[in-house]
C-alpha cells in the first residue's frame, strides 16, 4: 500500500480465491461509483475465531461500519490518503479504514473454496492484533474495569451490612470488624484508583496515537 501510486489499490487477505474473478470488477466498479472502501465478504464466514472476535468488536466499537470477515477490500486513493494522516501508525487497517469517515460498503459472494487455516506463528500474530485492536480502538479495558469496580461497590456494601450485624448481634470477635471493614474499604479503593488509571491511560493513548481531532466525509462547495 505504501509503495502503490495508483487511484485505487486492490488488498487482498489470501492468495487463496475463494470467489468468482468477476466479483474483483464488481467491487471496483462498485468503489467508482461513490464508495471510497468497498469489501469483498463470504456470505457464512467459517472461521470461528474470527466471527467471535467481530461480533464482540462491534459490539463495543462506535464505529457506523460493521466489520466482518474479507477477502478483500478496494480502497480508493483518498482513503488512503486519510488513513495515514488520522494515526501514526496503523495497528489494524480494517478498524481504520472503517473510523476514516468515508462511505463504506461490503459485497456479498458464495464461498465455492475454503480459505486454509493459518499455521500457528500467523495464527499468533492474528491474536496479538485482534487483542491490540480491541484496547486501541475500543473501550474494553475500561469497561471490564467499570464493571469490576461496580461489582466491588456492591460487594462493599454487603460486606459492611454483614459486618455491621455481626457486630451488632454480639458474635465478633475483638478486631474483626475493623479489620474486615477496612479491607472492605481497601480493595473497592485499589479497584477504584486502577479503573481511573485505565481512563486516564487510555486518554493518553487517543491522544498519542490519533493525530486529527475530527473527520470530514465531505466538502461540497456552494456557489
Amino acid at each position: 500500500v505504501d509503495l502503490a501510486i495508483g487511484d485505487y489499490v486492490f488488498e487482498f487477505e489470501s492468495t487463496v480465491i475463494s470467489y468468482k474473478p468477476e466479483l474483483i470488477r464488481k467491487v471496483y466498479d462498485t468503489c467508482v461509483n461513490g464508495f471510497d472502501i468497498v469489501s469483498a465478504s463470504p456470505k457464512t464466514p467459517k472461521h470461528i475465531q474470527a466471527n467471535c472476535f467481530y461480533y464482540l468488536y462491534n459490539k463495543i466499537s462506535n464505529t457506523p461500519y460493521k466489520l466482518r470477515t474479507d477477502a478483500f477490500r478496494i480502497l480508493s486513493r483518498r482513503a488512503i490518503n486519510r488513513v495515514d494522516s488520522m494515526s501514526n501508525s496503523l495497528v489494524y487497517r480494517k478498524s481504520a479504514y472503517q473510523n476514516c469517515g468515508l462511505k463504506s460498503d461490503v459485497i456479498l459472494f458464495d464461498n465455492f473454496k475454503d480459505i486454509p487455516h493459518a499455521n500457528n506463528e500467523v495464527r499468533s500474530m492474528q491474536y496479538e492484533t485482534a487483542i491490540n485492536a480491541l484496547i486501541l480502538y475500543t473501550d474494553i479495558a475500561y469497561r471490564f474495569s467499570m464493571s469490576f469496580a461496580v461489582i466491588m461497590v456492591l460487594c462493599t456494601i454487603i460486606a459492611a451490612i454483614y459486618i455491621f450485624y455481626i457486630y451488632f448481634s454480639g458474635n465478633s470477635i475483638k478486631g474483626w470488624t475493623t479489620t474486615m471493614l477496612l479491607l472492605s474499604f481497601g480493595l473497592f479503593a485499589i479497584i477504584s484508583i486502577l479503573t481511573i488509571l485505565i481512563k486516564y491511560t487510555s486518554l493518553i493513548l487517543k491522544i498519542v496515537f490519533h493525530k486529527q481531532k475530527y473527520i470530514v466525509e465531505s466538502i461540497e462547495k456552494l456557489n
